[in-house]
């Protein structure tokens, strides 16, 4: 399985890009077990730009500080690649630009919970992107380094099988349909992926 990384564009310019959102099936879900397809309405008309923050907001330091626009997003069959340009004059631009270079970065897309819409089988009918986030620990497994998340679903004693990474390890968890986010991925103002 590919990481799903951003990557850097083009450094002197502040220019990254990669997958915003990664289709998915039923047998490809992201952690909350839930999957965007080519049909999942992500409002692409409704702006032309959408502000990059880090981590959601969630930063003690950034906190919400807009660090630069997504200009570009184009579905394709993988998924919707985001390209965006960092503010190179904001603060901590530049070490966030280190992390994309290191590839520890991934996209993680903001919506507001009043305008998603996801059936009974976790298929997402409509997220409207509001914001695109560099974060970490994002919410679909393919951004995420595998082996940090097959050690993670071990430990917990969890079954891996719904998230499509190989062979499953542990006990089948019970998860109630709609139950929210862990605490660690909880945002009470909005829904994020």
């Amino acid at each position: 399985m590919q990481q799903m990384t951003v990557k850097t564009v083009d450094a002197p310019a502040g220019r990254i890009g990669g997958y915003l959102l990664i289709w998915g099936e039923p047998q490809r879900r992201d952690l909350q077990g839930e999957y965007f397809t080519p049909q999942t309405d992500v409002g692409l008309d409704w702006y032309e730009q959408r502000p990059v923050l880090y981590h959601h907001g969630l930063d003690g330091n950034l906190k919400a500080a807009v660090i630069g626009v997504i200009d570009t997003l184009k579905p394709d069959e993988t998924g919707l690649w985001a390209e965006a340009q960092l503010d190179l004059r904001k603060r901590y631009v530049r070490a966030v630009q280190r992390l994309v270079d290191q590839g520890v970065l991934s996209w993680s897309s903001g919506s507001l919970p009043h305008l998603v819409e996801v059936n009974a089988e976790g298929r997402i009918k409509r997220w409207p992107i509001v914001e695109g986030s560099l974060t970490p620990t994002p919410a679909e497994p393919r951004h995420a380094c595998v082996q940090t998340l097959k050690s993670a679903y071990k430990s917990l004693g969890l079954d891996m099988a719904r998230l499509g990474l190989g062979a499953a390890t542990g006990n089948q968890t019970n998860k109630s349909k709609g139950q929210s986010r862990s605490s660690a991925c909880r945002w009470p103002m909005s829904a994020t992926r």
